[in-house]
């Protein structure tokens, strides 16, 4: 009987212990701007549900001090487009903000990975201050987590 019994909970233990997920992050993120290409080495992803609306913000900061935000709804792999809280943020403190028209997220893996959100895929931006205007273009990350 203490025999089974045992057996039992080992049984159970095994299971809940193979049902969390195992994934390696990378986090990582790049694009184009121009003729350059930028990476970022250390982006994140927060993650707020209020109303049963989920807001995804994916932060992409550079080493020169420069940064790019995109915010989106949603918590499905599909083309979203990004909101116009979006922007990119250069190094000398211009802030573009994104048009929500003409820039789009396409998120092809959004993960809860014990409970920690982590986001694959591609994006466009387009974003405009007073005077001028930015694009990057062929955007992609990959297993970006907070």
């Amino acid at each position: 009987m203490k025999k089974s019994m045992y057996l039992m909970m080992l049984s159970i233990l095994l299971i809940g212990a193979s049902c969390k997920k195992s994934v390696s992050y990378s986090d990582t993120g790049s694009w184009t701007m121009g003729s350059a290409t930028y990476t970022s080495d250390n982006p994140s992803v927060v993650v707020n549900t209020s109303y049963g609306v989920t807001n995804n913000s994916l932060t992409f900061p550079l080493s020169s001090g420069a940064k790019l935000v995109l915010n989106f709804k949603g918590t499905y792999p599909t083309t979203y487009y990004l909101q116009s809280s979006s922007y990119y943020q250069d190094s000398q403190g211009n802030i573009y903000y994104g048009s929500s028209s003409t820039s789009t997220i396409n998120i092809t893996s959004y993960d809860m990975v014990n409970s920690v959100p982590v986001l694959s895929g591609t994006f466009n931006f387009k974003g405009y201050s007073n005077t001028s205007s930015v694009e990057l273009t062929n955007g992609k990350f990959d297993k970006v987590t907070n």
